[in-house]
């Protein structure tokens, strides 16, 4: 068995990387690390380099529980910092991410202030690193005055003179990410836009009461994450169509064209992006659109270097996209919705797709025909276009017809709450299945005999008297099982399925059936080889 210190580097900082992740905090997080510090150069640049990339300032307000005396009695913000952390351990350099988090009650002109002197007092402008700009803002209270919003008023000034302030403490910043939901909070987003927009090659806007200024934002721009009601009049320098490589776009309505997001554009111009290789587009939730929206033929946008595309809630994807826009061949095409969002977007799938997604959210029952239909094309052998199918059913009621089921050539499934027949009918009607995702398997009175039933004896001929399920899968994740009455139960219903799934490499299972199913792999590894190579990995969440 090879030594830990013979182990290659980037074997190390993977081992290291799981340990430090935020899901495996433990109650000594701290002392541990600091012991992870002490013991080798090497390991103190990889706990430096993964537990403290990210800078933030953190304000939080400290509510009374008195309503009355809410916006009077309390004027005590609890702060939050790494910034003395990282400066004391001098490990400035590791840096990558600056945050600052306000939830705020009153004006952000007190934090802002506050996180400039610290900012000063730490020296963030020797930083080398720090590429990525967060500002996340949320203050119930403002976003209820900003209809008395003005930008002429005095008070604004301060924000603007913070936000010089912090940009020139941030001089090698080329990605900004906003989350804010008030109209003073987007007047500072907007200034930091403006100062920064320059050299920004990433913009990520997810939410903001008022519209972006765009126009000052670097031609060189690679990624853009954008609600499309942040639009305004304010539109992107048309070089950028150039340079995009990522484009998102949310709550999308009807009216919206290509043309508003880039300046200088007509209908005589047509938009081809010539390296945008990954676009998401999503309509709104809350709007549902009946009608069509025409783009002006000399407008159509031309997406020759497109591998991946993201449909999300598209009702209306018709209006904005059209076969004819894509190359001839993708590398993932990934649509969510109900039936009617899932229908239209495969309207204007490409000739061929090397990997397709189908996320299902709502079927309603006098869809349930065409929507079996409509799979059973894609997913059965006649669709050899698809080089790999997933699908996830997030339907909790969601009723599975095996009877009507042709998906022979499905790769993934992620399947709702279902019986134990029909985990069973599954296994047994998918035979390309290589990755089934269960969320829970209920019980079911039809296999009373088998779990209450005694269990075969574990001899050579009774292993053999096992029949497999004919099936590909190679990882199978069990989250919970609903309505078994015993441990035991749940041990006969894991048992039964692991004999027969011989291709079994992974199995995921919740943290509550973590014991039994380790045992049924345990107590069977010798009638069942197979079972052997078996990894069992207990999933995050439940």
């Amino acid at each position: 068995m090879a030594l830990f210190s013979e182990l290659p580097t980037h074997i190390v900082k993977r081992i290291l990387v799981f340990a430090l992740h935020p899901h495996n905090f433990r109650p000594n997080q701290s002392a541990w690390v600091r012991q992870m510090l002490s013991v080798c150069h090497q390991w103190r640049e990889f706990v430096f380099a993964i537990n403290l990339n990210s800078a933030h300032i953190t304000f939080r307000d400290r509510v009374m529980p008195f309503l009355p005396f809410a916006f009077s009695a309390f004027q005590s913000t609890r702060v939050d910092s790494n910034l003395c952390t990282i400066a004391t351990l001098g490990c400035e350099r590791y840096v990558t991410d600056f945050e600052i988090d306000i939830d705020s009650f009153t004006n952000i002109r007190t934090e802002l202030a506050y996180a400039v002197e610290m900012m000063q007092k730490f020296r963030v402008i020797q930083w080398p690193n720090v590429k990525s700009l967060i500002i996340d803002i949320s203050s119930d209270t403002l976003s209820l005055l900003d209809d008395l919003f003005d930008e002429s008023a005095t008070g604004l000034f301060d924000i603007s003179y913070y936000a010089c302030a912090i940009s020139n403490f941030l001089p090698h910043i080329t990605e900004i990410k906003i989350d804010v939901d008030s109209k003073e909070a987007a007047f500072f987003a907007n200034q930091m836009i403006e100062l920064l927009g320059s050299q920004l090659h990433a913009v990520k806007a997810f939410r903001s009461p008022m519209s972006l200024i765009m126009s000052c934002i670097s031609p060189e721009l690679t990624q853009l994450h954008l609600s499309a009601p942040l639009v305004g009049d304010s539109k992107l320098p048309r070089a950028c169509i150039e340079t995009l490589e990522s484009l998102t776009l949310t709550d999308l309505i009807v009216g919206f064209s290509w043309r508003c997001l880039f300046d200088g554009c007509s209908a005589a111009n047509q938009l081809v992006f010539p390296r945008l290789n990954r676009l998401q587009l999503a309509f709104s939730r809350a709007y549902k659109p009946h009608a069509s929206v025409r783009i002006v033929p000399e407008c159509e946008p031309r997406f020759p270097s497109l591998h991946k595309l993201v449909f999300e809630d598209s009702w209306n994807i018709s209006g904005i996209m059209h076969s004819t826009y894509l190359p001839t061949s993708l590398d993932c095409l990934i649509a969510m919705g109900d039936f009617k969002c899932i229908e239209q977007c495969l309207l204007v799938m490409p000739e061929t797709v090397n990997r397709l997604c189908i996320a299902t959210t709502t079927i309603a029952l006098s869809d349930m025909h065409k929507y079996y239909s409509l799979t059973n094309r894609l997913f059965s052998n006649s669709g050899s276009f698809i080089q790999q199918a997933s699908h996830a059913l997030s339907q909790p009621d969601f009723l599975l017809n095996l009877e009507l089921i042709d998906w022979s050539h499905l790769y993934s499934l992620v399947a709702p709450p279902l019986h134990f027949d029909d985990v069973v009918g599954l296994l047994q009607h998918l035979p390309g299945l290589h990755i089934l995702t269960i969320t829970a398997i209920k019980w079911d009175k039809k296999h009373a005999v088998l779990f209450y039933g005694k269990k075969q004896p574990k001899d050579s001929s009774a292993s053999a008297a096992v029949v497999p399920f004919d099936t590909r899968i190679y990882r199978f994740k069990l989250n919970s099982f609903s309505g078994f009455h015993s441990q035991r139960m749940i041990g006969r219903a894991v048992e039964y399925l692991l004999v027969r799934i011989r291709t079994l490499k992974i199995l995921h299972i919740g943290a509550s059936n973590s014991s039994v199913s380790r045992k049924v792999v345990s107590n069977n590894r010798g009638s069942y080889p197979h079972l052997e190579d078996v990894a069992i990995q207990i999933m995050d969440n439940e």
